[in-house]
């Protein structure tokens, strides 16, 4: 049962104004804090409802297209009407109610609505209720947006209606109050927004460089669209790269977190469409690419809340597609906005602007040379009229050195130190690896047995071919006696004799068979040993435990040997694209070529070598480029440390070129493959 509170108009007390004062005290606090509108409408409702002694009510909000939508809603029910989103149902009493509303909104004053009453100056506008319908609007700046609708029961005397809707208007003026915070707050976090904006341009836009554009969308991209981690990704052809990720120096591009994250890039591009996912996505293993993209970097990631944005940065002078994107994470759960997806617009579209002009940069034909020259006229500082015949001269000199000038030509490639008697070591057959013997850093002496393949299987049929042989061995030693006996007696007969003689060529034929077979099983078990095919040391790491009863089938690598005391050599992977210059220089030479190399662990000391052997085919290596082998032999006594896959930096002196070729021979290949034919 509710109570009703005295009029502020003819107060009892001064309990009862102390209770008004903090009504409004409560109100004008709820007005100044952070909170969200259907927060402040609830608290507003409950307190004016507590304040006025009634029985319940509704917050009604005017939409920009004038239709008017319930906000938020107490007891109801009460009004014997359906759900209050429903106001503009064609019922008849949704049409009064509607009619009373429009009529108050219209009025643009606090009106009391008795049952089954008249609105003010609305004559066509009743109340369908059978309860005092208190109405107040709330306004921002002067502008209805919204009203209040409280239910009071119908026997609250007139003086009492006054001040409760003298209350109710003073409570609803607060409201104004939290319009105008709420705008203020906006305006604010939008002057922040655009100020970390501007930064945010002229940090991408600062200078060309690729990765430097890259590492400063991410950090300051973060700081833009508030999330936890941003990355930049770039796919070049079908692979996909990922260049920065914010709060990271170094990149480790074989974690799973990356790969993963180059995955879902990968089918986002393909698709063309950005994707916004808060997770988890619950997908299942079996859906489509995109899908099993996402639940694999939704296992790996430790991110709440997901987005993706494809950028399109293709330079307009390259035949190649560059395309990029852009992931968002956040480590909290997010509710996407549309204000969150404008702002991820408006990034995407300036990294993708900054990309794009970095990549024009990059690709640009004579770059260093152009650089160097900006840095000479920098340090010059000419500012008369000779600066521009000077700077003709300089560039004439330069290009005439250029042509003119010779200097040694050389070819560069991956290499890796490695002993040049090396063998590889394969299970003889199906089986699981018993009885090892493989001394650590130690000689091993060729033919050593380092281990034995053990088959269940085939010693089972040994062991039951050895059985079926030692019983027809004894029923043949049985029938022999008994053919003799029966010779020494006279009185048997000689179809006895025939049947014994019969029967023991057939067990000594049949013996002779399973002795075979036995024979047969016994050399495939030995054959089951593995033995050491050089004299050398085993190379594998931890042999040991990789092979201790571990299931092998035939011909799978096992182990790898090498002969540390003997020949070393240099094994470079050269590009098919430079392997043309190192054929030629040998073969207008005649000799070997000469080689300098320095080891990755010591690059202080140059060591001298000769081209031994050029392969005649060409291999693809792990990541899809096209590579020749080339041998490199050399003195080992030079080289102080000699371990197996030692990384090599070597160059082949492929004779002398002119300074131009030089430095620019890659420009020269890729404009006579290019464009000649």
């Amino acid at each position: 049962m509710s109570i009703e509170s005295p009029s502020p108009s003819h107060p009892t007390n001064d309990d009862a104004w102390q209770h008004v004062e903090l009504l409004v005290h409560e109100i004008a606090r709820l007005s100044r804090e952070d909170i969200s509108p259907r927060k402040f409408y609830r608290e507003l409702l409950e307190r004016s409802i507590r304040a006025v002694a009634g029985m319940g009510g509704a917050i009604w909000s005017i939409s920009e297209d004038d239709k008017i939508c319930c906000e938020m809603a107490i007891e109801w029910e009460m009004l014997n009407l359906s759900e209050p989103n429903q106001v503009e149902k064609h019922s008849a009493e949704f049409a009064d109610h509607a009619r009373l509303l429009r009529s108050v909104i219209q009025a643009g004053l606090p009106s009391v609505t008795l049952p089954r009453g008249d609105a003010p100056d609305r004559h066509e506008a009743l109340n369908p209720t059978g309860h005092v319908l208190l109405f107040c609007p709330l306004k921002e700046e002067n502008r209805i947006v919204g009203l209040m609708e409280v239910l009071q029961r119908p026997d609250v005397s007139p003086a009492t209606r006054d001040g409760n809707i003298e209350l109710l208007g003073a409570l609803c003026e607060l409201a104004d109050d939290f319009y105008r915070n709420q705008k203020l707050r906006s305006l604010t976090e939008r002057a922040e927004y655009w100020s970390r904006f501007e930064a945010f341009v002229a940090a991408v836009h600062h200078q060309p460089d690729l990765n430097a554009t890259a590492i400063a969308i991410t950090n300051e991209g973060r700081r833009l669209v508030e999330c936890g981690r941003l990355s930049v990704v770039l796919r070049t052809g079908s692979r996909c790269r990922m260049l920065a990720v914010s709060g990271v120096d170094t990149i480790h591009r074989r974690s799973n977190v990356v790969r993963v994250a180059e995955k879902l890039c990968r089918e986002t591009l393909r698709e063309g469409m950005p994707i916004w996912y808060e997770m988890p996505t619950n997908i299942s293993p079996g859906s489509d690419q995109m899908s099993q993209a996402l639940a694999e970097f939704e296992q790996h990631a430790e991110c709440r809340s997901l987005a993706v944005l494809p950028l399109n940065v293709a330079p307009a002078s390259q035949t190649d597609r560059y395309e990029a994107a852009l992931i968002l994470e956040w480590f909290t759960p997010q509710e996407f906005h549309p204000a969150h997806q404008q702002r991820g617009r408006e990034l995407a579209r300036q990294a993708a602007s900054a990309l794009k002009q970095s990549l024009n940069v990059e690709t640009m034909p004579l770059l260093p040379l152009m650089r160097g020259l900006q840095t000479a006229g920098r340090a010059t500082g000419f500012q008369t009229l000779p600066r521009l015949l000077v700077l003709v001269v300089i560039l004439a000199g330069c290009v005439f050195g250029l042509i003119t000038v010779e200097t040694d030509f050389t070819v560069e490639g991956q290499a890796e130190l490695q002993p040049a008697t090396q063998r590889d070591i394969f299970a003889p057959g199906d089986g699981i690896v018993s009885r090892l013997n493989i001394p650590e850093n130690i000689r091993i002496q060729e033919q050593t047995t380092l281990a034995r393949i053990y088959d269940p299987t085939l010693e089972f049929e040994t062991n039951k071919v050895a059985g079926e042989l030692r019983t027809a061995s004894q029923r043949l030693e049985g029938v022999s006696a008994a053919r003799l006996t029966a010779a020494q007696q006279r009185d048997q007969s000689p179809v006895r004799l025939n049947q014994l003689a019969a029967e023991e060529a057939e067990l000594k034929s049949l013996a002779e068979s399973l002795q075979k077979q036995y024979d047969m099983l016994t050399e495939r078990a030995d054959q089951l040993s593995v033995r050491a095919p050089i004299t050398g040391t085993i190379l594998t790491w931890d042999a040991k435990h990789l092979l201790k009863d571990r299931p092998v089938s035939r011909g799978q690598r096992l182990l790898t040997m090498a002969d540390l005391t003997g020949k070393w050599e240099v094994r470079m992977r050269v590009p098919d694209d430079q392997i043309g210059h190192v054929v030629q220089a040998a073969e207008k030479s005649g000799e070997a070529l000469p080689v300098t190399f320095v080891l990755a662990t010591n690059p202080d000391e140059v060591h001298q070598g000769e081209v031994a052997k050029i392969a005649t085919a060409t291999e693809t290596d792990d990541v899809g480029g096209a590579t020749v082998l080339v041998t490199i032999r050399f003195d080992r006594k030079s080289v102080s440390e000699l371990r197996p896959g030692s990384s090599v930096l070597p160059r082949i002196r492929c004779g002398r070129r002119s300074l131009g070729y030089v430095w620019f021979h890659d420009f020269i290949n890729y404009f006579e493959k290019h464009w000649r034919h």
